[in-house]
């Protein structure tokens, strides 16, 4: 079992990444479309596939907890588009840092 759980290199880092540390100004900016495309990709994904899942053909039946059902996956499905939508920012910053060679 360890002794002291630490970070990999703990005398270089700590326990959070600062994304917003060594990158220009502009990169935050430049982030911001490619994450925001992305997330709506996602919801399009997941609103295509609701379409092809719900037709006629398939029959599925509505249960009588339906209603309760969606208002949950409605609400895990909003807070995971945010989330999403922030990795994605976060990400494309320290891609564009690498790109700017810091």
């Amino acid at each position: 079992m360890l002794a002291v759980v630490q970070p990999t290199k703990a005398t270089h880092r700590g326990w959070l990444v600062q994304p917003f540390a060594n990158n220009p100004w502009w990169c935050f900016f430049a982030a911001m479309p490619p994450a925001l495309l992305a997330t709506i990709l996602i919801f399009m994904d997941q609103q295509i596939t609701a379409v092809i899942v719900n037709r006629k053909e398939n029959k599925l039946r509505v249960s009588d907890t339906a209603a309760l059902r969606s208002a949950i996956i409605d609400s895990i499905h909003c807070d995971t588009h945010v989330t999403v939508t922030f990795y994605f920012y976060l990400l494309l910053l320290r891609l564009s840092a690498r790109a700017c060679g810091k």
